[in-house]
């Protein structure tokens, strides 16, 4: 009774490492399909808490949305041109 509980044990065990080797080649073979995902997935988690911030104090979902894209978009052009100048100033002999 031992025997055959262990044998199926080991059974599952290699059908999961069999499993595990699968996905990853899968996932290897995919990496450029899936990174714009992973992209997403990763904005969505970081802006989605400022937007439920907003829509908690009382504005619409959509403007919270909008309202955080503006931030995000004005936040970026600010930083670049900050860089942007930075860098020329650092460049000039």
């Amino acid at each position: 009774m031992i025997k055959v509980l262990l044998g199926l044990c080991a059974c599952k065990v290699a059908v999961l490492i069999v499993a595990t080797v699968v996905a990853g080649l899968v996932l290897w073979m995919a990496r450029d399909s899936i990174r714009p995902f992973i992209l997403g997935l990763l904005f969505v988690y970081l802006l989605d808490p400022p937007v439920r911030w907003l829509v908690r104090r009382g504005v619409r979902r959509i403007f919270a949305i909008l309202i955080v894209f503006g931030v995000i978009g004005v936040s970026t052009d600010l930083g670049l041109r900050w860089l942007r100048n930075a860098t020329a100033k650092w460049a000039r002999p």
